[in-house]
């Protein structure tokens, strides 16, 4: 499986509890004063119990760019289905994530690959559980008590964790920026823009995701059709003939 698919997966399926509807935003924002009050802030969301999105993402690093169509279906602490596909609607791929295991099928190798759920962490050298990937690349971000400072910087308070730097906007107190910097010294950003209002919620439009280290990577999704319903069927089934990839 080359870097790009991989990076292409990684990057659907840690995005796909975020549930957006094309709804005005009123901010109810208080200010927080400190950094308890800042976490408090950050962890107020609550992920939806189910989410099935259609977006469109742009892949791109020092030697291509790549304009995909998705399909995901997100149950909440304990699946993950994505759908990768040509805007001609060709299917590339197929995607299934357990809380300890993750399925890839690759329809344009006609390989299939099955791995633990850690082997994310070894591949991009930074411990991180499902949960994790289900929130910290979408907006609904959860962080610990393991909390070190909190300041004011331009138009933004700036939390720090011993996982990485939170930003808030100081006037919508959204999560705007995380970035993180993993054993390898690759330093990783989510930058979340476009806010719109979910029922109690307020989620990020749009998503970006950097990447930069001996291979920089980039990618973009936006989100065109989202809902917040249980999937009639989920399919993920590996065709005959298809060989494991180790």
């Amino acid at each position: 499986m080359n870097k790009i698919f991989f990076f292409t997966v990684f990057f659907l399926t840690t995005i796909s509890s975020c549930s957006i509807k094309n709804k005005a935003t009123n901010y109810n924002f208080k200010s927080p004063k400190n950094l308890k009050e800042a976490a408090l802030i950050i962890n107020k969301n609550i992920q939806p119990e189910w989410v099935t999105l259609r977006g469109q993402i742009k892949i791109e690093n020092e030697l291509e760019e790549i304009k995909l169509n998705v399909n995901i279906k997100n149950k909440k602490d304990s699946l993950i289905w994505a759908s990768i596909y040509l805007p001609i609607g060709i299917e590339l791929g197929r995607v299934n994530i357990t809380k300890d295991s993750i399925y890839i099928i690759n329809r344009v190798e006609k390989t299939f690959t099955s791995r633990k759920i850690s082997f994310i962490e070894k591949y991009f050298a930074t411990k991180i559980s499902f949960s994790e990937l289900n929130n910290i690349l979408l907006g609904m971000v959860k962080i610990d008590n393991n909390l070190i400072d909190f300041k004011k910087v331009e138009d933004e308070y700036s939390v720090s964790t011993e996982k990485g730097i939170y930003n808030l906007s100081i006037n919508k107190g959204n999560i705007s920026s995380i970035k993180f910097t993993n054993i390898l010294n690759d330093r990783i950003f989510c930058f979340f823009s476009e806010h719109k209002r979910v029922q109690d919620n307020i989620f990020p439009f749009k998503i970006q995701l950097k990447i930069e280290s001996t291979d920089n990577f980039e990618a973009t999704l936006n989100y065109l059709n989202i809902k917040l319903e249980k999937p009639k069927k989920l399919v993920f089934n590996i065709p005959e003939g298809y060989v494991r990839n180790e």
